[in-house]
């Protein structure tokens, strides 16, 4: 008797399907995050404990997921709840010392891990005052200084991006005799300036980033020393002068008048006290 194909695929099918448990294998799960091709943008005024993201997949199994971080520096830095792929921070973000991290991810389906780098950027806010520089700040001009003379540039810088880390220069409160430009720090005579007056101005110099929401400003100061100069005619004193000479006075050497005269530059200065504008 022939035998039936028939009967024989079908037990071959019947083979196969009591084989399937064996045969059957893992599916990979795999991250569903837009970011693992791009960034993630942290700002560094971030709260610690604050969400950041949430970690996304899919198991073509349908197995459960755990979710987590890998490596060391990644974990001083973030968490991730297992279950959830909720990712938070767990320390503060400073932007001026770390703007960047590479942070890996990883999912599970308790067979495979499957991980996945992230590009994180650390965004700025602006959290530093500017910084003078090469202080303290001195010096000594003469008096016949023209109008219009620059004396000396202040420096500051400032840590923050954008308008945060730029510095604007004003003097607080505003001087009569000399100005600043904004922009470069240069420190200009204003007005003709008068030893026998003011002999030192003490200037305070304050330093303002340009941060629309919440500028931050730090101040410095400015000693200006005046130097005399030749510019005053000696000037008689106790005028006007008179006196009586006897005929029968000898006719030696002999003193009958003293006629006195000071040098304003010198004496003037030893009398006056100290100004300041």
């Amino acid at each position: 008797m022939k035998a039936n194909p028939c009967n024989s695929i079908l037990g071959w099918l019947l083979f196969l399907y009591s084989l399937s448990p064996c045969l059957s294998y893992n599916r990979l799960p795999y991250f569903l995050n837009y970011y693992f091709d791009q960034y993630i943008l942290i700002y560094e005024n971030a709260s610690v404990g604050s969400s950041i993201t949430k970690l996304w997949a899919r198991d073509p199994d349908n197995d459960t997921l755990v979710f987590g971080v890998v490596g060391e520096e990644a974990s001083k830095y973030f968490a991730v709840e297992s279950e959830t792929g909720v990712v938070w921070l767990r320390q503060t973000l400073d932007r001026e010392e770390i703007s960047e991290l590479q942070v890996e991810f990883s999912v599970s389906d308790k067979q495979s891990v499957i991980k996945g780098i992230v590009n994180i950027q650390v965004g700025d806010v602006n959290d530093n005052p500017p910084v003078f520089h090469n202080q303290p700040y001195s010096v000594r001009i003469p008096e016949n200084t023209p109008t219009g003379t620059p004396i000396f540039i202040v420096n500051a810088t400032d840590r923050d991006q954008g308008t945060g880390g730029s510095v604007l220069y004003s003097f607080q409160p505003p001087s009569r005799f000399f100005s600043i430009d904004g922009a470069r720090g240069v420190v200009t005579v204003q007005r003709p300036l008068d030893y026998e007056t003011t002999r030192a101005y003490q200037l305070q110099v304050n330093g303002t980033d340009q941060d629309k929401d919440h500028p931050l400003s730090t101040l410095a100061n400015l000693a200006i020393t005046i130097t005399d100069i030749q510019d005053m005619d000696p000037i008689f004193v106790n005028l006007p002068y008179s006196t009586n000479i006897y005929e029968n006075s000898p006719p030696v050497s002999s003193s009958f008048l003293y006629i006195s005269s000071i040098v304003v530059d010198i004496w003037k200065c030893m009398l006056d006290e100290d100004h300041f504008d």
